[in-house]
């Protein structure tokens, strides 16, 4: 199961800091829904061995095993790597 959006980040103090997800390009994987307070499962993406994943604040992506890249959120000037500027809620290989 692959679970985005809530990220805990350590501080050099040792205290948790719990960030929650901005979705407003569709960075969590989510359709219509601004802010993401819970993890979301991309099922999506549960079948196809994940091998890592990166979440930036504007857009996401995941490595497969098998050496692909799937990106989603915000396209803006191309940067997802899908031939245009297009916002993607959705993983895309």
């Amino acid at each position: 199961m692959l679970l985005v959006a809530v990220i805990e980040i350590v501080s050099e103090t040792g205290v948790p800091d719990k960030r929650r997800g901005r979705n407003a390009e569709g960075q969590c994987g989510v359709e219509n829904k601004p802010v993401c307070v819970e993890p979301v499962v991309l099922h999506s993406l549960e079948s196809a061995g994940v091998q890592s994943v990166l979440a930036g604040k504007v857009h996401s992506a995941a490595i497969l095993k098998t050496g692909e890249v799937c990106t989603w959120g915000c396209g803006k000037a191309g940067k997802l790597g899908h031939g245009s500027s297009e916002n993607y809620s959705e993983p895309t290989r």
